[in-house]
């Protein structure tokens, strides 16, 4: 989860110590990037395993992931509506750089290109490539999505608890795509922290939400 914990008090970063039993600290609270006084530690397993268990009652309640599904449904909805201008442009800019590299094709088969000018082409036909691949992202984004349901909410986060012991990447990955702005921990004086995040509405179209089939009666 490093990169993801932030410091509630000075709002920097907490990072791993590795001790026998990984746990996390701020980082300004050791004399890095800064001061603060939070020099209290969260052992990295009972983190995660009270973010987990908390972030599956927060989606287990029904009206909860209704909420999401329709404030996921406007931020896409208002998303889609400056792709069409997007794929546009990209659209010209593509054209624009694959008649760069004709115009230099032609050039070469002249006489002997000079090294400059193949180097250049092939540049050009990397950057063609990114376009083309950026090309057919908006084109998907046009198409149509089916809602996750709220069963499918769920199955995705008790999949990350599942995931954090696979591929800790993974996991960190798909939790940056979740949240707005990762975890907030707060010291308690009682010893303990208390965790704050805020869920993106939007993160709730995740790739690999299976598609399902509306049933009639």
């Amino acid at each position: 989860m490093s990169t993801l914990i932030r410091c509630g008090i000075c709002g920097g970063p907490m990072v791993i110590e590795k001790t026998q039993k990984p746990r996390y600290r701020c980082d300004a609270s050791r004399g890095n990037g800064g001061t603060c006084d939070n020099s209290r530690t969260v052992m990295e397993d009972a983190l995660r395993d009270a973010f987990t268990s908390a972030m599956l009652r927060y989606f287990d309640r029904p009206e909860v992931v209704a909420h999401l599904i329709e404030a996921s449904k406007a931020e896409l909805a208002r998303a889609q509506r400056t792709v069409p201008d997007e794929k546009a442009d990209a659209e010209k800019s593509l054209a624009e750089t694959r008649g760069r590299i004709d115009n230099l094709v032609e050039l070469a088969s002249r006489g002997a290109a000079p090294t400059a000018v193949l180097e250049k082409i092939r540049e050009l036909e990397a950057l063609a490539d990114k376009r083309e691949h950026h090309l057919q992202e908006l084109g998907a984004a046009l198409e149509p999505l089916d809602a996750p349901r709220p069963e499918d909410v769920v199955a995705r986060i008790r999949h990350l608890g599942v995931l954090f012991d696979k591929s800790p990447k993974d996991a960190r990955e798909a939790l940056k795509h979740l949240l707005d702005d990762g975890i907030q921990l707060y010291p308690l004086e009682n010893g303990h922290y208390r965790a704050r995040w805020t869920v993106r509405g939007g993160a709730l179209f995740f790739v690999g939400t299976p598609r399902h089939k509306s049933s009639r009666a």
